[in-house]
């Protein structure tokens, strides 16, 4: 899915004012307004589907299951990841994540080590350091200030 302002005069395909943008889905044009941006609409489709989660019950996070589905579905092409540090002793983690898509290029840095991870995880700070990367990156791509509940360390 591409976003970009119309340039033409259309109506929006939900209701009957003047589109102000043109959304590309599949080689096929629809035309919104400011009301009904597909983006406006994200956190309520990410919430119906169970992918907005509330920690303590107040402060909402995004699932990285929900960031993988909208990225994939916004043209996504290429994730990459490297370790930028690694300290095997102290157990410490940086990795780099870059993300290719229709939207452009988006990198985004995540790191772990015990402190910063639940306990049922600890021993895969690695892949938790990418995991919150690959989230911090995504939710660039897709334009998401929400934080991704994999950086949120919770109680046990």
């Amino acid at each position: 899915m591409q976003i970009e302002l119309c340039t033409t005069e259309e109506t929006c395909i939900k209701c009957e004012k003047k589109a102000v943008y043109t959304i590309l889905i599949n080689g096929k044009k629809y035309y919104s307004c400011e009301e009904h941006r597909p983006e406006i609409n994200l956190r309520k489709r990410l919430e119906s589907l169970g992918h907005i989660v509330y920690i303590n019950g107040k402060d909402a996070t995004v699932t990285v299951a929900g960031l993988l589905m909208l990225i994939h579905e916004c043209g996504i092409k290429e994730i990459n990841t490297e370790i930028i540090e690694h300290d095997r002793e102290s157990k410490f983690c940086i990795v780099q994540a870059t993300l290719k898509g229709a939207r452009g290029v988006y990198t985004g840095y995540g790191d772990a080590c015990p402190q910063s991870t639940n306990r049922m995880v600890q021993a895969h700070y690695i892949r938790v350091a990418e995991s919150r990367a690959i989230a911090r990156a995504a939710r660039w791509y897709l334009g998401i200030g929400l934080t991704a509940s994999n950086e949120i360390v919770t109680g046990e």
